[in-house]
């Protein structure tokens, strides 16, 4: 009986012993396979996040680098991670044929194959659907911000609940009345624009915020002539006359153009006062207006898309719709005009005003008024310094004499 049990003892701690083996064996591999897995996916985590900016313009537009770089800018300011960022421009506004949209999408997609950005930005002017069927083709999981200065609706189209974004309208009603302000005897307004159907848009919206101004101004629409003949016409305006620039990316002779620096060489050229809708326009002789301002917008499509990075639902995030614009003015424009600061709203914006000498060498004029307040202290010290030992030395000398008369008496 003893050894029958000293052998059930035996068994059993055989058994356990294979058991301890059998577990440890089964640990050994749970880390060798995370051993395996780990890598990829802390290498996944690691990773900086990909941030992918489409313009739907040009890389020679003022306004689309403008916005880009803002948003980046904001993004690397309160974004705590890396990100990579990459930037494309397809000009699909000048380049509208079907087969060059086709080659877009091809470009983008070959590109991007193997490096699938986890964010989208989506600048635009206009023609959103296009880019959106575009990019959900193309990325169909990548949230999408789209901001631009258009007067489309702003609707998520293809892109479905992944999409979010940011919608500037034109302030026509708004620069009408600036007009009217800075020029209270003005009495025609010629209004340029352009012919596709993104410049039709914006002339819609002025046209319509110039009837209520009918009974007081002649309007005058140039939406159908050729760059060369605006800047002709522009020369030779009568006066009591202002230019209401609207946007132009095509002109009535059917050539492609950069909106934002046709109406610079309209301001250049014009012989009255050149107003437009976009702070992109100012630079070179527009005067300004209730205008979109395009680095604002930027930074906001950053502060959305930190928010998208971070987490949050892009359907959790409302679309946005900014009617209002900013008053900006060109200080250049505003001299040559001799239209008076004191004329402008409250809030304005005056841009391009020349440094003063205090502007141009204030910490250098602080910085040798602090060393000249501190010789003059200095100065100051060693006088009383001075002084206070020639009382005191005339004071012993006078006691000497004192003592001298003293003794000698």
């Amino acid at each position: 009986m003893l050894d029958t049990a000293l052998q059930s003892i035996s068994f059993f701690n055989r058994s356990r012993a294979r058991g301890r083996c059998f577990f440890i064996a089964q640990a050994l591999c749970g880390l060798f396979l995370f051993a395996l897995i780990n890598p990829a996916a802390a290498a996944e985590s690691a990773r900086a996040k990909r941030v992918l900016m489409v313009s739907t313009g040009s890389r020679f537009s003022i306004a689309f680098p403008i916005l880009e770089q803002n948003a980046v800018d904001k993004l690397r300011q309160i974004h705590p991670t890396d990100l990579d960022f990459y930037s494309e421009y397809l000009d699909i506004i000048r380049f509208s044929s079907d087969k060059n949209h086709r080659i877009f999408r091809d470009y983008l997609r070959d590109k991007y194959a193997d490096d699938v950005p986890d964010l989208i930005i989506l600048f635009y002017a206009g023609n959103l659907s296009i880019a959106q069927k575009a990019l959900a083709q193309l990325f169909p999981a990548t949230p999408v911000i789209v901001a631009g200065v258009t007067e489309e609706d702003l609707p998520t189209g293809p892109l479905g609940e992944r999409a979010t974004g940011i919608a500037q309208r034109v302030d026509a009603d708004g620069t009408m009345k600036l007009i009217l302000q800075l020029q209270p005897d003005v009495k025609r307004i010629v209004v340029i624009g352009g012919t596709t159907e993104v410049d039709q848009a914006v002339i819609n919206r002025v046209v319509q915020a110039a009837n209520s101004f009918r009974d007081k101004i002649e309007f005058e629409l140039w939406n159908n002539r050729s760059i060369d003949e605006i800047l002709n016409g522009v020369k030779s305006l009568p006066p009591e006359t202002a230019i209401f620039f609207t946007r132009m990316f095509r002109d009535g002779a059917g050539q492609a153009v950069i909106s934002a620096n046709t109406a610079q060489s309209i301001g250049k050229a014009a012989n009255v006062p050149v107003y437009a809708l976009t702070d992109a326009a100012l630079g070179s002789g527009i005067v300004g207006g209730s205008v979109s301002d395009i680095a604002r917008l930027g930074r906001r499509a950053g502060e959305v898309a930190h928010d998208v990075l971070s987490g949050t639902n892009p359907a959790a995030i409302p679309l946005e719709i900014l009617s209002q614009g900013t008053p900006i003015f060109d200080w250049r424009a505003l001299k040559r005009w001799n239209i008076s600061e004191q004329q402008l709203p409250a809030g304005s914006v005056v841009r391009f005003r020349p440094n003063t000498f205090w502007d141009q060498y204030k910490w250098l004029i602080i910085a040798v008024l602090s060393i000249c307040l501190m010789e003059a202290a200095l100065i100051q010290v060693l006088l009383r310094e001075r002084r206070r030992r020639r009382l005191a030395q005339s004071s012993l000398e006078q006691r000497l004499r004192l003592e001298q008369l003293a003794s000698e008496l």
